[in-house]
This record gives C-alpha cells, structure tokens and sequence, in this order.
C-alpha cells in the first residue's frame, strides 16, 4: 500500500510507465484492446498509486480495498498498474491473457457483470462491518 501520495508530477511519470508497459504487455501477447487501456493509464494510476489501499504484499488482508473490472478487454491497465505497484513482478505481464496470470481473483464475461459482484461485495462487507471501498 502506498502510504504516501505521489505529486502530480510522479503520478504522470508513473502513467507514463503504465502506458509503456501496456504496449510491451499487448505486444508480448501478440493482441489486445491498446486504446482503451492506454485511455484509462490515468485513472487507474491515481488509483493505485495515490487512493487504493490494495496491500499488494498481503492480497489476503481482509481491509484492503477491491478493484472490480467489468471490462477486462482493457486489463491490461489494470495489470500494468499493479505490476508497478509491486503486486507481482514485471516478468509475470508476459502471462497476460495466458491461463495463472496473477492478481485477479474474479473474471466475467460480458461487460458489466462486475456490478453485481461488486454489490454482493459491497453488502458482504457491510454484514461483516468491514470498511474497506469497493
């Protein structure tokens, strides 16, 4: 988890590197959606580097916060981010689209199923009085 927020300048050179490792990520697997990936290097590096408290060293930690993807044809960014972010090493991006690709605990199909996963979260977490975001 990233204690201490990053000035902007850091959070452009970090989306800088996100981006990077998007088009290395996409071309090691020979295909994938580039613009939407690349379009979104902004958000998910403000989040993942300056709001989310995602414990990449301890992913079973019951307060970390849960980062539901509805469109995984753009998950390449959410994999960059989190590679950069020390969740698992940037070798392991070559197994992207490849069957063990770490950090990805839920997948569904068709854009939008992460809603209803994110409210089954979402009241699981309010039953159990954690306090964590999804």
């Amino acid at each position: 988890m990233n204690t201490k927020i990053p000035s902007d300048q850091e959070l452009r050179k970090i989306s800088r590197e996100v981006r990077a490792e998007i088009i290395r990520s996409l071309a090691e697997a020979g295909s994938g959606h580039t613009g939407g990936s690349l379009g979104l290097a902004d958000i998910f590096t403000c989040l993942y580097f300056g709001v989310m408290k995602h414990h990449c060293q301890d992913p079973g930690r019951k307060e970390r916060d849960r980062l539901i993807l509805s469109i995984e044809h753009v998950s390449s960014v959410l994999y960059a981010a989190m590679a950069l972010a020390g969740c698992f090493s940037q070798e392991e991006l070559n197994t992207l689209q490849k069957l063990g690709m770490p950090g990805n605990k839920h997948f569904s199909g068709s854009a939008g199923q992460g809603l209803s996963l994110a409210v089954e979260m979402a009241i699981t977490a309010r039953k159990d009085k954690n306090d964590y975001h999804i």
